[in-house]
């Protein structure tokens, strides 16, 4: 699933966020991470969400994760 999601990217939009979502419903921490960061550097719309979406709960307390939510502007 992974892999298609990323080889579509080539041919239409597709949202690092939710490539993010797939990484961190596989419990795969650190892409989920990456991609989200790709999601911050494209002014992905969904990054707006990061501190309401449940499917974040296992993130939450990682320091990349928090730094990341702080760079968005969103409240601690």
């Amino acid at each position: 699933m992974v892999s298609k999601l990323i080889g579509l990217r080539d041919q239409q939009y597709i949202s690092p966020v939710a490539i993010a979502i797939v990484y961190a419903g596989l419990g795969e921490e650190g892409n989920a991470i990456e991609w989200l960061e790709k999601g911050y550097q494209e002014h992905a719309f969904q990054m707006q969400f990061l501190k309401l979406d449940p499917r974040w709960d296992n993130l939450r307390n990682d320091p990349r994760f928090v730094d990341l939510a702080r760079r968005i502007g969103l409240p601690q």
